[in-house]
């Protein structure tokens, strides 16, 4: 074992999207112990670097789903190391549909963060996140989104569907919650570019493990050696899991690293 790529919200983060003080230590106990962690979320960059401090690491990350892969210098600029982001005649369509069925959007582009109006979606997120969005009319944007976000209210999660029917070729759309659906160039995933970082250093699939909840989380866990699915996780991820570890309430991710970290230690 000699890297494990962590998912974020509803993984390493409990569920009120906090760092606790169980998994910290866990985190440092594996780089400790020769463990490459790479965050792998599908959250922007800028919500990942304030994490990224917290945990003390300072290698390449996975961020907007796949399409990003990173990381932050001392002074914390950000080098792109690996990008594909979405056209942007094909996002201004993409934005087009999901307003059209009255759903929250969000545009990824680097650190930037931009969304066309305030609502309550958008006012979720900003907690959640700890950051304010930048308020600008999408549909006049320039710089080509990595990712967008469209989220439905959680009454109308009956919209998902429509939406997914309603997006134009060209894009890959997954589902991180039943009404969050997080929209990035085709063939994006988080999987695809987890295979393109390890291919880089040298590291073989059987060599890496992949902590993760959701559905957008599928692919890193097929591609890892060791796939762990949290204990909250998404039905289907725990039936391809090889490992099931506690939810992200009872310091699940903690629990995985150190079952990898002994793993590791016997080989």
């Amino acid at each position: 074992m000699r890297l494990v790529a962590i998912d974020l919200d509803g993984t390493l983060l409990d569920p009120d999207h906090a760092l606790r003080a169980t998994t910290i230590r866990a985190v440092t106990d594996a780089v400790d112990a020769g463990l490459d962690v790479v965050i792998a979320s599908s959250r922007g960059p800028a919500s990942i670097q304030p994490i990224m401090g917290r945990l003390g690491l300072t290698g390449e990350f996975i961020a907007a789903q796949g399409a990003i892969t990173g990381r932050f210098a001392p002074d914390g600029t950000l080098t792109v190391i690996d990008e594909t982001p979405i056209p942007l005649p094909l996002a201004q369509k993409v934005v087009t549909a999901a307003l059209r069925l009255a759903a929250s959007v969000s545009w990824i582009a680097g650190m930037e963060w931009s969304v066309p109006w305030m609502d309550a979606q958008v006012d979720e997120q900003t907690e959640v996140l700890g950051r304010q969005p930048v308020i600008r009319d999408l549909r006049t944007a320039t710089q080509p989104p990595h990712k967008l976000l469209a989220i439905v209210h959680k009454s109308r999660v009956d919209m998902v569907d429509p939406l997914l029917r309603m997006l134009p070729p060209g894009v890959t759309a997954t589902l991180s919650h039943p009404n969050f659906v997080e929209i990035t160039a085709e063939g994006v995933d988080k999987g695809a570019a987890l295979e393109r970082l390890c291919h880089r250093h040298g590291i073989a699939a059987g060599e890496v493990a992949a902590i993760g909840d959701g559905h957008n989380d599928a692919g890193m866990l097929r591609f890892a050696g060791t796939a762990v699915a949290m204990g909250n996780a998404v039905a289907e991820l725990r039936a391809e899991a090889s490992l099931i570890t506690g939810s992200n309430a009872e310091d699940g991710v903690a629990a995985a690293l150190r079952t990898l970290v002994a793993a590791r230690s016997r080989s």
